[in-house]
C-alpha cells in the first residue's frame, strides 16, 4: 500500500529487508542490516535481538561439525564484544572449549541438545525451556 516514493526511501527499503530476514530466520543478514540501520531503525531491531541470536545459535549448533571460534559466533550474532557473547552463550546452554592456541570455541555437536531459552519464572527463579 505504500506509494512508490515511500518505497524508494532508504529507511523503508531497510525495514523491508529486516522484516524479510526475520521472517526467513536469516540471522546473519539481520545483524548485518543492524550495522547499517538508518535513522532509528536500529533501536527497533533491538527488540528482536534475543530471538534472532537464539535462532542463530540453534542453527549453528545443528549445521557445524567442528569447533567454531567464539569470535566468529560473536560477530555473526551481532555482539559488540566477545566477552558478552561468552556469557550469553553459556546462559543458553552452549558448550564452550578452546583451540590449541587458547582461543574460545563453541562445540556445536555437544551444544545441540542443550541449547535452550532462559525463562524467568514469576518467582524470579531462572529456569530453562528447551526447544
Amino acid at each position: 500500500r505504500l506509494s512508490s516514493d515511500l518505497k524508494q526511501q532508504e529507511a523503508v527499503k531497510h525495514a523491508k529487508e529486516v522484516a524479510h530476514s526475520i521472517q526467513t530466520g536469516n540471522y546473519a543478514s539481520f545483524f548485518k542490516l543492524y550495522k547499517v540501520a538508518p535513522n532509528l531503525n536500529g533501536y527497533l531491531m533491538c527488540l528482536c535481538f534475543e530471538k534472532m541470536r537464539f535462532e542463530g545459535l540453534k542453527c549453528m549448533a545443528k549445521a557445524y561439525a567442528t569447533k567454531i571460534p567464539v569470535k566468529y559466533v560473536s560477530k555473526i550474532l551481532g555482539f559488540a564484544a566477545v566477552d558478552g557473547s561468552v556469557d550469553w552463550l553459556k546462559s543458553h546452554g552452549a558448550v564452550l572449549s578452546s583451540f590449541e592456541n587458547g582461543e574460545m570455541a563453541l562445540l556445536p555437536k555437544d551444544s545441540t541438545a542443550l541449547v535452550s531459552t532462559p525463562v524467568v519464572a514469576a518467582d524470579g527463579i531462572r529456569a530453562f525451556q528447551a526447544h
